[in-house]
C-alpha cells in the first residue's frame, strides 16, 4: 500500500471533571496515510446506504485514542476505527 499522503491526527485522553468525564485533546501528530474508497458491501453494511464522500485511510501501526483527523485541509468526522494487523483503518464519512 501507498502510504503518499498526509494527514494530521489529533488523540485525546479522558480525564475526571465536574459532571463526569471530560475528553482533553493531548497530542497532534503529521502521518503519512493511505486513501482507499469503500466499496459498494461496506458501504452498505456500514452506512445502510450509499455514501459518496466515504473512505478510509490507512495509517502505519496501532494508534488509540484518536478523536478526530485533518485530511486535505478540513478537519473530518471519524465513523469508525479498525485494527488490522499493524495498521489502524480510519473510516470517514
Amino acid at each position: 500500500m501507498n502510504y503518499n499522503n498526509r494527514c494530521t491526527v489529533f488523540f485525546s485522553k479522558k480525564v475526571p471533571g465536574y459532571l463526569g468525564e471530560d475528553e482533553v485533546e493531548t497530542e497532534t501528530k503529521i502521518m503519512p496515510c493511505g486513501k482507499s474508497f469503500l466499496s459498494d458491501s461496506e458501504q452498505i453494511n456500514l452506512f445502510g446506504k450509499y455514501e459518496r464522500k466515504a473512505f478510509k485511510l490507512h495509517l502505519r501501526g496501532i494508534w488509540r485514542n484518536i478523536s478526530g483527523i485533518e485530511f486535505d485541509g478540513s478537519k473530518r468526522n471519524i465513523f469508525d476505527l479498525k485494527y488490522h494487523r499493524n495498521s489502524t483503518v480510519v473510516i470517514i464519512s
